[in-house]
């Protein structure tokens, strides 16, 4: 059975959200460390536990595709609470209650990386970031002083050595019992997963050759490594929420209580059937966007020539599609840097990745959800269904695919769904900026 099969068996009763609580929880917990590294088993969530912050306001939760999970909030500054809600030293939880289960789905785990203290006469508050654990990857980083070479290494086992070796463990193969743990470790381990989410028996059998140089953040190899022809799709599943089955390309089994870091191949996402976006009906508003920023027919990647003579030719990778010859929209061209890409089959297949994403003018849709229409898993991210927008000069019937999913999430514990449809519209890298820029928006309010 899979993880869409077992959503839609419905149970005889719909289970209400129970009486004197929201939809929403959020749960503060204090961060664990394992000295044993990756592959180890960690603290169950409920041994770490500090508090629920039952009175937490401004909450929103972003899940965006390929790029990880955002909760912003804010709490009242002279809470007693306030004081255990330590920036880097805390985890928080957040819980939707799905009415089909009868339970509260985990739809976020991640680290307290931001607080912003607002003070005034009349109040104190603190506006807090947190972030899943995949976007701490992007403060992970290749050591030693030797580059890192895998050759014919299928791009599953590629992400789980990168995230076990340098981002759990960071250590320095060349320099025998070096380590930064119990500090360096995350509760990440990479397992396989299908489109629809449930686990993956057999790699890709897309094998990758890949050199890469000391300093290179992991974030971003795993984001370039995704993003070239024949890829794969990325996101983690918080600890509580997985379900049983998940094995890493050669670790084995996904550890107790660790987050699943799932490599989807050769997507992430299904074609759904059982769902449509209908503006009057299910949607009650749109927005529409087409951006040429968005847009490129040709791609000009220059690659690293390994040579330490600056007049030396560079590495470079030039492709494009019939349009940018054409007389309709004519030529867009784009420019990829690849400093760190030294071998020219990786950067062509990087020019060619950066080509298919952004050779077709593609609309970007945000839309809200009317109340009570969304339910959890109905869509997911990377879901392609079908959306339909009767207005003006709009007579859209098409098929797009989910990239961002947000809730936001009332005092009282109501919530206010956005989907986002179209293309992909950041990367793992942007995370941090992201919600300094979030964090400033909402002092605003």
């Amino acid at each position: 059975m899979t993880a869409i099969d077992e959503l839609a068996l419905e149970p005889a009763a719909v289970v209400p959200v129970p009486s004197g609580r929201g939809r929403w929880r959020v749960t503060l917990h204090s961060r664990v460390f394992v000295g044993a590294g990756y592959g180890a088993a960690s603290s169950p969530w409920q041994s770490t536990i500090l508090a629920e912050l039952s009175h937490a306001r401004g909450r929103r939760l972003e899940l965006d595709y390929n790029a990880g999970a955002t909760l912003t909030f804010t709490i009242d500054g002279r809470d007693p609470i306030a004081s255990s809600s330590t920036e880097l030293m805390t985890d928080v939880y957040a819980w939707r209650w799905d009415e089909y289960r009868g339970a509260d789905v985990c739809k976020f785990h991640g680290v307290i990386d931001h607080g912003q203290d607002v003070i005034s006469e009349q109040e104190h508050s603190i506006v807090y970031g947190a972030h899943d654990y995949a976007a701490m990857l992007d403060r992970r980083r290749i050591y030693g002083t030797n580059p890192i070479s895998y050759t014919n290494v299928d791009q599953d086992s590629v992400v789980e050595a990168l995230v076990r070796d340098f981002g759990v463990n960071t250590v320095d193969p060349a320099a025998g019992p070096y380590s930064f743990l119990p500090g360096s470790y995350l509760p990440l381990h990479v397992v396989m997963a299908n489109p629809d989410g449930s686990a993956r028996a057999a790699l890709s059998g897309r094998v990758r050759t890949r050199l890469y140089q000391p300093g290179a953040q992991i974030s971003s190899l795993i984001g370039d490594l995704a993003a070239v022809i024949q890829g794969f799709d990325f996101d983690v599943q918080p600890a509580p929420a997985i379900t049983a089955g998940y094995n890493g390309p050669t670790a084995g089994p996904r550890p107790a209580n660790v987050d699943a870091l799932r490599v989807f191949y050769p997507v992430q996402g299904i074609t759904r059937t059982d769902i449509a976006l209908v503006y009057g009906g299910n949607v009650a508003t749109v927005s529409r966007t087409v951006s040429s920023a968005e847009y490129a027919n040709r791609i000009l990647a220059l690659g690293n020539n390994g040579s330490s003579d600056p007049a030396a030719p560079k590495l470079i990778a030039d492709r494009y599609n019939a349009d940018a010859s054409g007389q309709i929209v004519g030529l867009f061209d784009d420019g990829l840097n690849a400093s760190d890409v030294s071998q020219q089959a990786t950067l062509n297949e990087q020019a060619a990745g950066a080509l298919a994403l952004e050779g077709s003018l593609v609309p970007s849709y945000a839309l809200t959800l009317r109340p009570g229409a969304y339910r959890d898993g109905f869509p997911n991210l990377g879901d392609v269904v079908p959306i339909i927008v009767q207005s003006g000069r709009l007579a859209v019937e098409d098929d797009q695919r989910v990239v961002g999913i947000a809730f936001d999430i009332g005092e009282d514990g109501d919530e206010t769904v956005e989907v986002t449809l179209g293309r992909p519209p950041t990367t793992f890298g942007s995370l941090f900026r992201t919600t300094r820029r979030q964090i400033a928006a909402l002092n605003r309010k």
